[in-house]
């Protein structure tokens, strides 16, 4: 691939080249900034219905809502990943002919499954949220948030294959830049909705839908100068191409949606417990957010990293990105365990002013804190495989060491016991099981698939 080709269709880093450590950092820090501005966002919209609307409301968008779209985002975020593997290894090949017509085919099949699921989330809504036992005080927001959302979910599906697309090519600072304005935009519009107009948590929703669609149509045009900048030809969608990206997305969003099936079963554990538990664990989840944030942006940097170098060739490299970014991981996790135990009054006063609810909140931030570190190299090495093109062994072992183990607890364990701690400990105890089936894989067999094509 000549120079001038690269600097056309890549604006920033290439990954295959100089300190792993570096470069990961480099690349990671735009992700890491670009996810903060859009956990922040999340977190202006629960702190406007909690203040301004009320606290059912507040149960509403950060409960059952919050849970079902979590699901929705591991669904395309999953193709999202088919899409970034796939052209980060043909950036690294220096395939441009196959790049060219996977940019393409992405974006076709980005659009097509954003208007199924929003259509699909549409009508579905009620069904689902009586299927999760959304407490009947919050019923009727919970519905109206979540089929306003619902509306802009083909344009959150399009800029997340486009930002997979760029971050696939090392560019890691432009889909920064669209999420960052659009997130920003969000905010203003939530305080004019819900201050101005008073439009509750249908003006929350509607503000992430206006958003969104400002971020897809500035991600496409995006695309299309890159495209016509690197003097691409004869584009159209491939067939080849998009059975490599549903190859490896497919399974991805399988396992996203298998995981966040389990985080939906536990939220409806979670909703017997009532809703002033329901709003307390609302906003923990808020909290929380900011830890998978880090180690899922983090996650995406290192399979961006590892597909380029898998592609140039480079197993050495791709070896030794391993270890380093598992440090990393670790480092990450650490402090964010410590900040959270230290700050977690701080964190959920922001929220709500009610005492008990901050208490409980408190108990349940300082309660999980020490158990993140049991997730640290869950999504290195969940990263890296992808990054190989290897989906079925980290599918395999996150749908049952993960979600299988969390099934189980809930519907033992948690009726045995019959407290919310034991409920709480589903998360940390399916963590050890996925930890160590990834150790065992990786000794078995991943080492060696490290090593060769």
């Amino acid at each position: 691939m000549n120079k001038v080709y690269k600097k056309k269709i890549q604006k920033e880093i290439n990954l295959t080249d100089g300190s792993i450590w570096k470069s990961l950092i480099v690349f990671f820090i735009p992700l890491l900034f670009g996810s903060f501005i859009q956990t922040l966002y999340s977190m202006v919209d629960a702190m406007m219905v909690g203040r301004f609307v009320g606290e059912r409301a507040l149960s509403a968008v950060g409960g059952t809502d919050y849970m079902i779209i979590v699901l929705y985002i591991g669904l395309y975020s999953g193709l999202a990943t088919g899409a970034n593997v796939v052209i980060s290894q043909l950036f690294g090949a220096g395939e441009r002919k196959k790049l060219f017509r996977t940019i393409d085919t992405a974006m076709v099949i980005g659009l097509i499954f954003g208007l199924l699921l929003g259509a699909a989330s549409i009508a579905a809504t009620p069904r689902m949220l009586e299927i999760m036992n959304n407490p009947a005080d919050t019923m009727t927001d919970s519905i109206i948030y979540l089929r306003v959302y619902s509306f802009g979910i083909p344009a959150l599906v399009v800029y997340n294959m486009g930002a997979g697309i760029l971050r696939g090519l090392g560019d890691a600072k432009s889909p920064t830049l669209v999420l960052a304005v659009s997130s920003v935009l969000n905010i203003i519009l939530d305080a004019v909705l819900i201050l101005l107009f008073s439009m509750g948590v249908g003006g929350a929703a509607a503000a992430t839908v206006i958003a969104q669609c400002i971020a897809a149509v500035w991600m496409f045009c995006m695309l299309e100068k890159r495209m016509k900048a690197a003097e691409a030809r004869k584009r159209r969608p491939d067939g080849y191409a998009c059975r490599r990206i549903l190859q490896i997305g497919l399974p991805a969003a399988l396992q996203s949606m298998t995981y966040s099936v389990a985080n939906i079963i536990t939220q409806v554990f979670v909703n017997g417990f009532g809703s002033r538990t329901v709003a307390a664990w609302a906003v923990f989840g808020k909290v929380d957010s900011v830890y998978w944030m880090v180690v899922s942006t983090f996650g995406i940097a290192v399979t961006t990293l590892i597909g380029q170098n898998y592609g140039a060739g480079k197993y050495d490299r791709v070896k030794k990105s391993l270890k380093q970014s598992t440090f990393m991981s670790l480092l990450f996790t650490a402090v964010f365990a410590v900040l959270i135990w230290v700050f977690a009054r701080q964190m959920f006063y922001l929220f709500n002013n009610n005492e008990e609810l901050v208490e409980l909140g408190v108990w349940m931030a300082r309660s999980f804190a020490p158990f993140y570190l049991a997730y640290a190299g869950i999504e290195t090495m969940s990263a890296v495989l992808r990054g190989t093109g290897e989906i079925t062994a980290p599918t395999v072992i996150m749908v049952g060491g993960i979600c299988g183990v969390r099934l189980a607890w809930l519907f033992y364990a948690v009726p045995y016991f019959g407290t919310f701690y034991s409920l709480m400990l589903v998360y940390p105890v399916s963590w050890v099981v996925a930890e160590g089936l990834f150790l065992g894989y990786y000794l078995l067999r991943g080492r060696k698939k490290l090593e060769r094509r």
